[in-house]
């Protein structure tokens, strides 16, 4: 190459990894001089598509009513239920939350005084609004 020449190289790393990466590389010119390149750095991934990590969506809530004072068990059903993070009544946070088979939760209802959406938050993100998550709270 001539001095302050420049040329741009594109590397794939096969198979695809999200580790750290080092390389040689080795350019030789058309004279045969050759340069050697040592590259480091990490593979940045693209973030998940809608069609591989879809939203969650409840199904089914049972009971679908609790007492005011909360404490029932409710079991939450529905689909895409991966890697849950958090369950909540309207605003509030579930407790006792556990996910024993897939898209399957059971979670103690928390105290409240309306009827709520009961909502699934996963890393793909939250169930939206539907009539099958509703959760009525009986004096």
């Amino acid at each position: 190459m001539a001095p302050n020449a420049t040329c741009t190289f594109e590397i794939a790393f096969a198979p695809t990894t999200t580790a750290a990466l080092s390389a040689v590389l080795t350019v030789t010119d058309s004279v045969g001089t050759a340069t050697t390149i040592s590259l480091t750095g990490a593979i940045a991934t693209a973030p998940p598509t809608p069609e591989q990590n879809p939203l969650p969506v409840v199904t089914v809530v049972t009971p679908s009513a609790g007492p005011s004072a909360g404490g029932p068990r409710v079991t939450i059903k529905g689909r895409n239920f991966v890697n849950v993070s958090v369950t909540r009544f309207g605003t509030v946070a579930a407790s006792d939350v556990s996910c024993p088979i897939q898209n399957t939760c059971i979670a103690t209802s928390p105290a409240g005084q309306k009827d709520v959406e009961i909502t699934i938050a996963t890393p793909a993100g939250t169930t939206a609004i539907n009539r099958a998550d509703r959760y009525a709270y009986r004096g």
